[in-house]
Parts: structure tokens; C-alpha cells; sequence
């Protein structure tokens, strides 16, 4: 019966002058699977739509089908989000581009997701036609985001931002400078004075006063000298060298008012202690008072009447 009816039908067709009829699908040779119709009607998916290359006038709807070969689209389908214009008018998925950027996540072909889908279709500046911003954010919906708009070091600035060192939270633009010899604010300079020219560890922010002297720097052991090396803008008072001898106090000076009086100097005839052991020179004395030392030729320094020049009596 079926094979009878479907030679009627491509009879009918011949003489109404319409395209040849559909073939039967593959393996159905006798065409005992062959779709019902109605008059000349050709619904191959069996939705009451036929096939829009035929006469849908013998059909249940005579709107024609756009895809006689699935069921589930026709014009009176309801579109689904499924990358198919299953209502037939044309549009693919109208409706389910929730943020209208023209882009909904229905995928293609019906693989989710689609390289073409949208990512976020909650937010119109996030889908696969936008360029990426520097905002942390996969903006074009490639599944990555660059590797400039990181913050690694959580300060809050990306190196898209121009963070020239996100390995360190204390460095980024606009950051105060530190003295740590960083570039903090990445203006692409360090502050002269967080240099440490003379290498001894401290920087001229770090109150270095001498950052050509590496014998001066804040909480260095004062040196004879007579320099400030711990930088407290005071120099030790036995670093003095007043009398200008070239031997100061912490030297052994033991007398810094006199020049002839200094650690190792040659002993005078002055009776002073010259050398500094303690005491002046043996000869260096005037026991009688006559203001006569022996080293003068004080040849009875036990009478004040006895010394050279002195009236004979």
C-alpha cells in the first residue's frame, strides 16, 4: 500500500510540475517508513510542516518547513538555545542574548561552549568580538586571561597598570619611595640619596653622612680619628687634637694644650712629662726653688743659693 501510494504521489507531482519527490530513506527500499501526507503534502520529520520545495498546500499548516528533517523545527516550533533557528523566522537563538551584545552561550552545532559563545551574558563588555582590557578580566571570552593583567603581588596595581615589579608590594606606580635603593613609584629613576656609593651598607636616607667614606655610617665604632664615624654629628672629645701636634687625646696625648707633649716625644728641659710615660725626666727637677733645673746645670739643686749666673757671695 505504501509503495502504491508513494507512485501515486510522484505522479501527481509530475503533473503539477513540482520538483521531484524526496528519496526514501536509505535502507527503506520499500518505503514502508515513508511519511504520511496528505493531498501533496511532503513532511519528511512528520511535524504537520512540509518540506518548502513542494506544494504545503494539502498540509495540516501550510506554512513551509525550513528544515523538513528534524521535528523539532518548523514555524511553530519554540526557539530553543540551541545555535537553530527552530521557529524558522530566520533568527538564530532570538532571546536568549540576555545582555543584547549580540553574543548568547547556546553554542554552535550544539557543542557548549562554543569558541563563538558569550562567557558572561550578564555583562555586554565581555564576548568573543571585544579586544581585552587591562582589568583582570577574560574579557574576550578566549578562556585566558593576559599575562600582563596580573597582580601577583597584591598591590593592588597590574602590570598592564605599569607596575614595573610585581614581585614586591611596595612597588608600583604612584607608590611612596621608599630608602631601600627601589625604584618604588616606577618613574624609572631611584633617589639620589638611596644610593650607597662607598658600599658600606648605608644609604644617605638611611643617614648616612659620608657616602664617600665607607669608615662612616650610622652605628659605626668611633676610631681615633678625629672624625664622626657613627654620624651622630658629633666628633669624641679625646679625638682632639687642639695643640695641633698631630697626636690627639685618644693617642695618648696627655697634654693637648702643649705641642712638645705628645706619646713618644723626645723628653726637654722643660719639666713637663714630653713623653707622656708618666712622669718628666729624672733631671727635670728644681728641688730647691731657685727656678733652676738640673738639666740647666743646677749644680747643687739642694741650695737656692747655687745656679749658673747667680752673684758669687
Amino acid at each position: 500500500m505504501t509503495a502504491v501510494r508513494t507512485i501515486l504521489l510522484a505522479a501527481a507531482l509530475l503533473v503539477l510540475g513540482c520538483p521531484d519527490p524526496p528519496v526514501p530513506p536509505e535502507g527503506d527500499l520499500d518505503g514502508d517508513e515513508w511519511p504520511d501526507v496528505t493531498d501533496t503534502c511532503v513532511d519528511v520529520d512528520g511535524d504537520d510542516y512540509g518540506r518548502a520545495d513542494y506544494d504545503t498546500s494539502g498540509c495540516l499548516e501550510s506554512e513551509p518547513d525550513c528544515d523538513d528533517n528534524d521535528v523539532e523545527i518548523n514555524p511553530g516550533a519554540t526557539e530553543a538555545c540551541d545555535a537553530a533557528d527552530n521557529d524558522c523566522d530566520g533568527d538564530v537563538d532570538e532571546g536568549f542574548d540576555a545582555d543584547g551584545d549580540g553574543y548568547t552561550m547556546c553554542g554552535e552545532d550544539g557543542v557548549q561552549p562554543s569558541p563563538d559563545d558569550d562567557c558572561d551574558d550578564t555583562d555586554a563588555d565581555r564576548n568573543p568580538g571585544v579586544a581585552e582590557e587591562c582589568n583582570g578580566i577574560d574579557d574576550s571570552c578566549n578562556g585566558e586571561i593576559p599575562a600582563d593583567e596580573v597582580d601577583d603581588d597584591g598591590d593592588g596595581v597590574m602590570v598592564c597598570e605599569d607596575d614595573c615589579d610585581d614581585g614586591d608590594d611596595t612597588v608600583y606606580p604612584g607608590a611612596d619611595e621608599l630608602c631601600d635603593g627601589l625604584d618604588n613609584d616606577c618613574d624609572g629613576t631611584v633617589p639620589d640619596d638611596e644610593e650607597d656609593g662607598d658600599g658600606d651598607g648605608s644609604r644617605l636616607c638611611d643617614g648616612d653622612c659620608a657616602d664617600d667614606d665607607p669608615d662612616r655610617f650610622p652605628g659605626n665604632a668611633e676610631s681615633c680619628d678625629g672624625i664622626d664615624n657613627d654620624c651622630d654629628d658629633t666628633v669624641p672629645a679625646d679625638e682632639a687634637d687642639d695643640d695641633g701636634d698631630s697626636y690627639r687625646i685618644c693617642d695618648g696625648d696627655c697634654d693637648d694644650t702643649a705641642a712638645t707633649v705628645y706619646d713618644g716625644a723626645a723628653e726637654l728641659c722643660d719639666g713637663l712629662d714630653n713623653d707622656c710615660d708618666g712622669s718628666p725626666g729624672a733631671d727635670e727637677v728644681d728641688a730647691d726653688g731657685d727656678g733652676v733645673m738640673v738639666c740647666e746645670n743646677d749644680c747643687d739643686d739642694t741650695d737656692a743659693d747655687n745656679f749658673p749666673d747667680n752673684t758669687e757671695a
